[in-house]
C-alpha cells in the first residue's frame, strides 16, 4: 500500500508540474504571438495531436505487451508483421492527407508549410516507435497486464 501512495503522489506531482509548465508556456506564447496567433496555435494543436495518435497506432503498448508475454520464437514474426502493416497504413495515411490537403482548402488561412508539417509528422511518429517497442518488450519488466 505504501508503494501505491508513493506512486500516486509521484504521478500527481508530475501532473502538477506539467500543468505549471504549460501555464508558463501559454503565457509566453500569448505575449509573443498575440491574440490571433495564439488562436491559430490553439486550433492547430489538437489536430496535430490527433494525427500523431492515429499515426502511432498505439503500437508501443500493444506490441510490447505481446513481446513480454510470448515466447521468444514469436518475436521476430510479430515484429515482421507489425512493420509490414505499419508501412501499409503509413502509406495510406500519407496518401490520404496529401490528397486531402491538395484538393481541399484545409488550413488555407495558415502558412502553406503547416499542412505539409502534418504530413511529415506521420512517418516521423510511426517508425521510431519500433525502437520503443523493442526496448519495452525485450526487457521483460514482468508480465504486463
Amino acid at each position: 500500500m505504501k508503494v501505491l501512495y508513493r506512486s500516486v503522489f509521484l504521478l500527481a506531482g508530475a501532473a502538477f508540474l506539467g500543468e505549471c509548465m504549460e501555464f508558463i508556456i501559454n503565457l509566453q506564447l500569448a505575449q509573443h504571438l498575440g491574440e490571433e496567433g495564439l488562436g491559430h496555435y490553439m486550433s492547430l494543436l489538437p489536430i496535430f495531436f490527433l494525427i500523431v495518435i492515429i499515426a502511432s497506432l498505439e503500437l508501443p503498448i500493444s506490441l510490447s505487451k505481446f513481446i513480454a508475454e510470448k515466447e521468444r520464437s514469436y518475436h521476430r514474426e510479430a515484429l515482421r508483421h507489425t512493420i509490414f502493416y505499419t508501412v501499409i497504413l503509413t502509406g495510406f495515411l500519407l496518401t490520404f492527407f496529401i490528397v486531402l490537403f491538395t484538393f481541399f482548402p484545409i488550413f488555407s488561412e495558415y502558412h502553406s508549410t503547416i499542412r505539409w508539417l502534418f504530413v511529415v509528422a506521420i512517418p516521423i511518429t510511426a517508425f521510431p516507435l519500433f525502437v520503443v517497442v523493442i526496448l519495452w518488450g525485450f526487457t521483460k519488466w514482468g508480465k504486463l497486464r
